[in-house]
């Protein structure tokens, strides 16, 4: 289970880090996404996008939930 959120690799994410173009990650997704993620249960993981945002995902036995 992922017990810390990933404040640092997210920020620390530069242009073009999935080589394909994607944007660095916007802090006000950062944050808004740690605030949802501190209020969930599960093992929610934290997933970067590369339009910038944050996406939060959970996978299980009879399926997945992403946010």
């Amino acid at each position: 289970m992922s017990n810390s959120f990933p404040h640092a690799m997210l920020r620390g994410l530069k242009p073009n880090w999935d080589s394909y173009g994607a944007q660095p990650i916007n802090g006000y997704c950062i944050d808004k996404a740690f605030c949802l993620w501190r209020q969930l249960s599960g093992d929610w993981q934290v997933v970067p996008c590369s339009d910038g945002s944050v996406q939060l995902e959970w996978r299980f036995s009879r399926g997945h939930i992403e946010v």
